[in-house]
């Protein structure tokens, strides 16, 4: 293991106890403290990581692995579809995908919205454009996050406008409040706007990779901390 290679595990173990420290208090309340040293610890973290090693995964690949928000184009036309990953082989990119649906789901007619999971393969054949990091699910905890997202504790859609966005942001509040490693615990309570410009931003970043690649879907960091000058 080379000295970049010790840093950024130093690194990423100091970003899980900080975020266990913070799990049960909110970013308003006193702890500012906290949150100030998430901040500077997750621009060492990303500093740490070289900017062309796009494909960064977890320290332990055995152990735990990577959440992602990923995106997919929707047949011929420029729409695009939001899912949630967990990436349970990196080298083959084969997935566990979350999905939520209001038309078909296994050729059957879904009942309004509904969430549903199945094991996808994410190579250049696929649909997929890319994704984004967002946090980590030890293997042990797979099951557990699986029964979170597909059960009742997502919130229901509160207009016609809602969409596959509005269930991966309700999705990742819930992930935080159950307890997972997400790196948007940084954000603290109302991120909302802040988390959906930032997803949409490193998407179409994750997108450009990929293209210009051409060889499967690049996954890129969440870029939690505004650019200089912003």
């Amino acid at each position: 293991m080379n000295a970049n290679s010790s840093n950024l595990q130093a690194l990423q173990d100091r970003l899980r106890e900080l975020l266990d420290a913070t799990r049960l208090h909110t970013m308003r309340e006193s702890n500012q403290g906290k949150r100030q040293a998430l901040q500077d610890l997750h621009r060492q973290y990303q500093c740490a990581i070289p900017q062309e090693d796009q494909r960064a995964a977890p320290s332990n690949p055995n152990s735990e692995f990577s959440i992602v928000v990923v995106s997919r184009s929707l047949d011929a036309s420029l729409s695009t579809h939001w899912a949630i990953a967990v990436v349970t082989n990196e080298r083959s990119r084969h997935c566990r995908v979350f999905h939520v649906s209001d038309t078909h789901v296994m050729g059957l007619r879904a009942l309004g919205w509904t969430a549903f999971v199945q094991d996808e393969t994410l190579d250049r054949t696929s649909r997929y454009r890319g994704g984004v990091r967002i946090g980590f699910v030890r293997r042990d905890d797979l099951r557990r996050l699986e029964q979170t997202i597909c059960g009742p504790g997502v919130p229901r859609p509160t207009s016609e406008m809602w969409d596959c966005e509005d269930w991966t942001l309700a999705v990742i509040r819930l992930l935080e409040a159950q307890g997972f490693a997400l790196a948007t615990a940084v954000l603290g309570a109302d991120y909302g706007g802040v988390l959906i410009n930032r997803l949409i931003s490193d998407s179409l970043r994750a997108q450009r990779l990929t293209e210009e690649r051409g060889s499967g879907p690049v996954f890129v960091q969440l870029s939690l901390l505004p650019e200089a000058g912003r």
